[in-house]
């Protein structure tokens, strides 16, 4: 497989917003991001695999789809993440 340049991380029930970014701030910290990044496993299909899925819409990040408030953008080739506040669109 190969890393996603970037994934989208969409809370499917806004009120589970925190708890997502808790989650991925874990993934962070206990070195799973990085780890899957090596192994150029970090896409969208792992990540349905994990609590997420079942939390979450996850997508590839495409030219022209509009970013909302709360989506985690994570970066698969540095195994890093940035919450999107809104803005930008």
């Amino acid at each position: 497989m190969t890393n996603e340049e970037e994934i989208v991380i969409r809370a499917k029930d806004f009120e589970m917003g925190p708890d997502v970014e808790l989650y991925i701030r874990k993934m962070k910290t206990d070195g799973t991001l990085e780890k899957l990044s090596q192994e150029r496993n970090l896409n969208t299909n792992t990540l349905k695999n994990t609590s997420l899925g079942k939390m979450c819409d996850i997508f590839p990040e495409t030219v022209g789809r509009r970013l909302e408030s709360g989506d985690v953008i994570i970066f698969g080739n540095f195994g890093t993440f940035e919450m999107f506040t809104g803005g930008v669109g």
